[in-house]
């Protein structure tokens, strides 16, 4: 309850923000929330929590390439996309186990009806 309400108070702060911002600030910004509501609560992500932090990520890169950036920001945004690539590898590896595990599932069931098929059972 209190990461919600702590999200919920950036979230009416960074709106505040950006409605004064330039399009290149207010992308700039957004990446960092992700980053930070990614380095915040990515031990209680789930599956389509990590999902949907990607889509987020490629949304905002993909938005990020219509602005014209400094230097300085374009710094910033590549340490930002760094960090936040290093968080989406970890949500990966966690849908990937995920998927493995539900697949050693159907093997161990198809296995074992294998195992009871009764060959005489075919002619």
């Amino acid at each position: 309850m209190k990461k919600l309400f702590v999200f919920l108070m950036m979230m009416g702060v960074a709106s505040f923000m950006m409605s004064c911002a330039t399009p290149e600030e207010q992308s700039l910004r957004t990446l960092q929330e992700l980053y930070e509501d990614m380095e915040l609560n990515h031990e209680n992500y789930t599956i389509e929590d990590w999902e949907k932090a990607q889509v987020d990520f490629e949304v905002i890169t993909a938005q990020m390439k219509l602005h014209n950036y400094t230097d300085e920001q374009l710094r910033e945004i590549g340490k930002l996309k760094g960090k936040c690539s290093a968080y989406l590898t970890k949500g990966l590896f966690k849908r990937a186990e995920k998927g493995m595990v539900e697949f050693g599932g159907i093997l161990e069931g198809f296995f074992e009806e294998l195992e009871n098929f009764k060959v005489d059972s075919i002619k």
